[in-house]
């Protein structure tokens, strides 16, 4: 059976207008993000870009071709086109010691498809749980690992963004603008110290 990843329930970041009931109770405070098209937010999140909260924003790696006693290495094939985990003949892979290292998953981190040949794919998310974390993994170089810095954002929230509309939103607008093809490259995903996709900005709830 496919893996899933777990969805925490979010509360709405907005309360609800005249005429629209509330699918959760609305914050006590809200107060102006400072960001036109985002409008309030509850008045203890704060608004930052991505790059300011990931301790890690690498590429994969694919080594050669091994046995069954290699590494499995997780492609966008592994990835359902909502940011949920479908592993079911994953490659196994023979990695130096140092790409082992680099590219290991561990629980929490995120990875992204930014290559595919379908434009559908290009910006799908997935967490890795505690589940996936235990194969032992690591991740393709069509893959793009962020590890975000747990005390400054919660790990399944950023999932949620990046997967919501305005998320994968971002991803198409920024892959057609800057290649003219459905590519998230190493010069948008964290091919300098200068994370592109960190331009993008989103409200933060504490961690504490």
């Amino acid at each position: 059976m496919p893996m899933g990843t777990p969805v925490a329930p979010m509360a709405d970041p907005h309360p609800p207008s005249c005429g629209q009931s509330a699918r959760f109770d609305p914050y006590p405070e809200y107060k102006d993000s400072g960001v036109e098209w985002l409008d309030e937010i509850p008045a203890h999140w704060n608004v930052a870009r991505l790059k300011q909260v990931l301790s890690h924003n690498d590429g994969g790696v694919w080594g050669n071709e091994g046995d069954d006693n290699g590494t499995i290495v997780l492609r966008s094939t592994e990835q359902t086109v909502d940011g949920a985990w479908a592993i079911e003949s994953p490659a196994v892979r023979e990695l130096t010691r140092h790409e082992y290292a680099a590219s290991r998953l561990i629980e929490g981190d995120l990875v992204i498809t930014k290559s595919s040949g379908s434009a559908r794919h290009i910006g799908k998310t997935s967490l890795v749980s505690k589940e996936i974390e235990s194969l032992d993994c690591c991740h393709s170089n069509f893959m793009q690992r962020l590890r975000v810095r747990s005390d400054e954002i919660v790990p399944s929230y950023l999932w949620y963004v990046l997967n919501s509309a305005f998320g994968r939103g971002q991803f198409d607008f920024l892959s057609a603008s800057t290649t003219g093809l459905a590519n998230l490259n190493g010069t948008i995903i964290g091919g300098s110290s200068l994370f592109q996709v960190g331009s993008l900005k989103s409200s933060l709830p504490h961690t504490r």
